[in-house]
């Protein structure tokens, strides 16, 4: 019988963001977003990472920057997130009780 607590397996992840939220311009390090809703909101609130695909990372950073440019009332927030420049954070990860789930829509 499999055992799972005992797969450590290191992975690198990257994840797409705007530079105010990376941890080196945060002083209290980093935070858990609350989804950019509809399709990419697969398992709700948290922090998404994609394995060793930081040109994917981008991607959703752009597409969320996108939606807020796209709102209709806007607050000064979503103003600021919709023109700041993004970023990419790249972390090395140690799976040890983690699901990985795949979207065949992506």
């Amino acid at each position: 019988m499999a055992r799972f607590d005992d797969y450590h397996r290191t992975v690198v992840g990257y994840h797409g963001t705007g530079l105010t939220a990376c941890p080196a311009n945060r002083k209290s390090g980093s935070r858990a977003s609350v989804g950019a809703g509809g399709d990419f909101d697969w398992l709700g609130h948290g922090i998404y990472f994609w394995e060793y695909a930081p040109a994917q990372a981008l991607n959703f950073a752009k597409i969320r920057q996108k939606q807020y440019k796209r709102k209709k009332n806007p607050t000064a927030e979503d103003t600021r997130r919709a023109n700041e420049p993004l970023a990419v954070i790249a972390c090395m990860i140690r799976l040890g009780f983690a699901l990985t789930f795949w979207n065949p829509r992506m």
